[in-house]
């Protein structure tokens, strides 16, 4: 008997199975967002050190914002401020003739970075400073949350067929729920990367488990 003349016999294609299909349509409109995050919360924002250590009380304290750079941060060659290096001590004499730059001491930014947050309110990147050297770091959350999607694909492959679909693809809804929302509070880039993997997890789950039903 083919699979046709066993659903003409319960009644065909009807409410119930158009009621299932939708309820399964519902939590796949989320996938999208999932996999396509990453584009936007691993932007790294144009940047510069953070040049509050160089107020000495006196004349720093007094000069603007854009002064306070020409005489705390070191230009590049295209005109931009250099992203990940400071002068050692505030150069006042830049703020007369800003081409007398060469051979001044820089060193490493000392407390951090201040970014600019015109187009994103807050990344990765601005979050944990996860620039310079750290910079792989905020491009590995990508991998990290694929790893999951690959570790999820073979183990509900697996329990579906064990335990059941249903049971598992609640399971699915569940862990993509709650460690969905708790990477949004996560408190550290360690915390962040381990439920971007668990998401991804559930959300293979959820994405191959109702293919098949």
């Amino acid at each position: 008997m083919k699979f046709e003349n066993v659903l003409a016999e319960v009644d065909g294609f009807g409410k119930f199975q158009l009621t299932t299909i939708f309820l399964m349509v519902i939590p796949r409109v989320t996938l999208p967002f999932h996999f396509l995050m990453n584009n936007f919360i691993a932007v790294i924002p144009s940047h510069h050190c953070n040049i509050s250590s160089l107020d000495d009380g006196a004349v720093f304290k007094n000069l603007s914002q854009e002064e306070r750079l020409v005489v705390g941060i070191p230009v590049q060659e295209d005109g931009t401020p250099n992203s990940c290096q400071m002068f050692a001590e505030p150069q006042y004499h830049l703020l007369l003739n800003s081409s007398s730059m060469t051979e001044l001491p820089t060193v490493p930014c000392q407390n951090g970075w201040v970014s600019d947050n015109n187009n994103f309110k807050s990344t990765l990147a601005t979050e944990w400073d996860l620039v310079w050297d750290k910079r792989r770091m905020n491009r590995a959350t990508a991998s990290i949350f694929f790893l999951g999607v690959m570790f999820g694909a073979a183990a509900f492959g697996y329990l579906s067929d064990r335990f059941g679909r249903r049971r598992t693809l609640l399971i699915s809804y569940m862990l993509t729920t709650v460690f969905g929302f708790a990477s949004a509070f996560s408190y550290n880039f360690t915390l962040f990367a381990v439920m971007r993997f668990l998401t991804g997890f559930g959300i293979s789950g959820v994405n191959i488990i109702a293919i098949v039903l």
